[in-house]
Formats: structure tokens, sequence, C-alpha cells
């Protein structure tokens, strides 16, 4: 029995070591100021229109989207990593700062056309 118990250990520390595991947090943003954490996070803006939101992704590769509700101001910081930030919520008032990293932005419009602002991508609205 002993031996057993020894065999099951070392089978789950080698699964530990072997197996990589990308932790990704989902991140639901629950008042105007949203902070990520040091890894890799998915975060959404607040529910609902009218809502203006500011989400600072900080570390990581994070998608940061605030592109379902409208008739806001949102603020997408990414920070540090290769982000992807989505605002194309159809209000065109967004700010988009992708940090350093390579970050992917999408918007409404094209920048230095009066609409959202970008800052620090190096890939717009997919191009």
């Amino acid at each position: 029995m002993r031996k057993f118990a020894i065999l099951i250990a070392t089978m789950l520390f080698a699964m530990m070591i072997a197996v990589p595991i990308a932790y990704a947090a989902s991140i639901q943003c629950k008042s105007d100021k949203c902070n990520g954490t040091s890894s890799k996070d998915n975060m959404l803006e607040r529910r609902g229109d009218n809502r203006n939101d500011n989400i600072f992704g900080k570390a990581g590769n994070d998608r940061l989207r605030a592109d379902k509700y409208t008739d806001d101001v949102d603020r997408l910081s990414g920070q540090k990593g290769k982000d992807t930030l989505n605002a194309e919520d159809g209000d065109a008032e967004d700010s988009l700062d992708g940090g350093p990293g390579h970050d992917k932005c999408f918007g409404d419009g094209d920048p230095g056309d009066n609409e959202d602002q970008y800052i620090s991508c190096e890939e717009i609205n997919g191009a």
C-alpha cells in the first residue's frame, strides 16, 4: 500500500511539472475603475448603457472589452503585454491605449477622424 501511495504522489508531481497551465482571469467590472492582474486577463465593461468605464489590464496578454454597451466614454489601457482592446460600441468617444508590447485595438473609426482615440496600438481595426 505504501508503494502505491508513493507511485500516485510521484505521478501527480510529474503531471504538475509536465503540464503547464495558462491561467486567465475572467473579470466582469463592477465599478468605473477596474484593474486586472499581473497574469492574462479577460476583462469586460460594466453592464448597461451610459456607464463610463476605465479598464486597466496590467501585465499579461490581456483582452479588454467595452464593445457591448454604448452612449459612454470608455478608457481601455492594456499596459504591458500583447493585448487586445475592443471598444467598437458605436459611440466614438473612447480611448484605447495598448501600452508596451504589440497590441491590437478595435474601435469606432480610424485614427485622425475625430472618433475613438488610439495610443500605442500596433494594429488598428485589423490593419
